[in-house]
């Protein structure tokens, strides 16, 4: 059972991850390519 909750815990980790970090590239990139196309 904990081994269990351990890999859903890591799976979930990693989700939250790549979430965050897919967020926080998009925030980053968005405003450079809008600047880039409206400019």
């Amino acid at each position: 059972m904990r081994g269990v909750f351990a890999c859903n815990f890591s799976t979930f980790l990693f989700r939250f991850f790549s979430v965050s970090l897919a967020l926080g590239f998009g925030f980053y990139v968005c405003p450079i390519f809008l600047s880039y196309c409206v400019g």
